[in-house]
């Protein structure tokens, strides 16, 4: 934990620190890094700054006592430290809103819990993999925290996706029989598009990102699944650059997961907590107004636009929204809300539907 220098993403340091144990095997490299992360869970702010010095007695010991991959003998042994009352780790709550109907207390007790592993399945589940919390059968299969199904993927069983993220796309607007043009603004590496895919296949793709190897993966990933291939290229909707397009100058859908501040999945990366600033999230803010403004110019008069991130902050679902529906006269809210959460054991995945009135372009 000292050696992290919060500059990367911590399973890519971790990874680099195993390495170099040869001597660990898998069940000390799955018990340290579960470790690792519930300390991330339960530290109070951690000040980046002045890492490692902010590394915290009590906190580590409420970590490995909260863990459940602590050995009865090693838990003996916390148990009899003197951790004094005045010890006990607090969390301040951050001067930032949260977004409708989730409170501090609710989102406290989700971050600290183990994310179960959630699987998209599109062919029959073989004896030999792991076995689910829930009926094999079904579409949606929930695993044991840390639960590797790398081998299933890699066989075209299905995909790895939080349970939130298949439901942002579930939605009787898309569920049409007629076949609609649909563009995957910012698609990564295409998660919600093979959930679409899988769903409405009958659909007209197009999946665009910055990153050209986002796209490499989302390639890889269809042929995994044995999807055929969507429109790929690179593009960048919040520069609006024109002689970069590939596709239809317009759509029936368009599917926009703008980057954000990730707080709806931070419990799976929980080190992100400690690297949050608010300072840090106003230039990603303004990303968020021009992504949002930029893909609706590209949306049909009566088309709809999915608005998604993975976040539980007001400042950048509600407000972003509303601020844009208040420059756009020509669309109007069909829904909004927030999906997954403990209810579900899922991400926090806020989505809002615009609808763009029956008007013609350029009116």
């Amino acid at each position: 934990m000292a050696e992290y220098q919060f500059g990367e993403p911590f399973h890519h340091y971790l990874a680099r620190a195993f390495k170099a144990q040869r001597g660990w095997g898998s069940k000390d490299r799955k018990r340290y890094r579960r470790w690792c992360y519930t300390y991330f869970k339960f530290a109070p702010d951690i000040s980046v700054a002045h890492w490692p010095q902010s590394l915290c007695t009590a906190a580590l010991v409420q970590a490995l006592l909260q863990s459940p991959y602590t050995l009865d003998s090693e838990r003996a042994e916390l148990e009899n430290m003197a951790v004094t009352e005045s010890s006990v780790v607090q969390h301040p709550a951050w001067k930032v809103e949260f977004s409708s109907g989730i409170t501090w207390t609710d989102f406290l007790a989700w971050f600290q819990a183990e994310a179960p592993v959630f699987f998209c399945r599109l062919r029959p589940w073989p004896s030999e993999q792991p076995n689910p919390l829930n009926d094999p059968q079904a579409d949606c299969l929930v695993f044991p925290a840390g639960t590797s199904l790398n081998e299933a993927q890699e066989k075209g069983l299905g995909f790895i996706q939080d349970w939130a993220s298949q439901k942002t796309v579930e939605h009787v607007e898309l569920a049409v029989s007629k076949p609609l043009s649909i563009w995957d603004a910012c698609s990564g590496a295409g998660g919600k598009s093979l959930q679409m895919n899988r769903l409405y296949p009958h659909h007209h793709w197009v999946c665009t990102d910055l990153r050209a190897s986002a796209l490499n993966n989302l390639q890889q990933r269809f042929l995994q699944a044995g999807f055929k291939l969507p429109l790929v290229f690179p593009f960048n909707p919040a520069k609006k650059s024109d002689f970069a397009w590939q596709g239809p100058e317009h759509f029936d859908r368009i599917v926009l997961d703008v980057p954000c501040s990730g707080s709806g999945t931070w419990r799976r990366n929980p080190e992100e907590w400690h690297r949050f600033s608010i300072h840090s999230q106003e230039k990603l803010w303004d990303t968020q107004r021009v992504l949002l403004q930029n893909c609706a110019s590209r949306l049909l008069p009566g088309g709809l636009l999915f608005y998604l991130t993975c976040s539980v902050f007001q400042r950048e679902n509600e407000d972003q929204v509303n601020a844009f529906l208040q420059n756009n006269p020509d669309y109007f809210l069909l829904s909004m809300e927030m999906l997954g959460g403990p209810s579900n054991q899922a991400d926090y995945l806020f989505r809002a539907v615009l609808k763009r009135n029956e008007t013609q372009l350029g009116s």
